[in-house]
């Protein structure tokens, strides 16, 4: 299933983190969601990470399956308050 496919002018601001490691989604997708997010004059920001994998929500102690090596490459974790800032920018609350 290609999400790009459902993007449309109907579409919320998207808040897209994604990583280049991630075995189930293809790196590609959340760059072309954030392209036809751009062409639609939608709301967006995207964040790719160098490291991690698929489902890592936060990457702390409950989430890092016990990967200590890629838990100390990665800052994946400072998604949660990137998308807070961008949340208070976009909605001023």
């Amino acid at each position: 299933m290609d999400v790009v496919n459902y993007v449309g002018q109907h579409t919320p601001p998207l808040f897209i983190w994604h990583n280049r490691n991630d075995l189930l989604v293809p790196s590609d997708q959340p760059l072309r969601m954030a392209t036809k997010m751009q062409e639609l004059g939608l709301e967006y920001e995207l964040h790719v990470f160098q490291f991690g994998r698929h489902g890592m929500s936060v990457f702390n102690n409950l989430s890092s399956y016990g990967d200590n090596e890629l838990n100390k490459k990665t800052n994946v974790e400072s998604w949660v308050q990137m998308c807070s800032n961008w949340l208070y920018e976009l909605f001023q609350i």
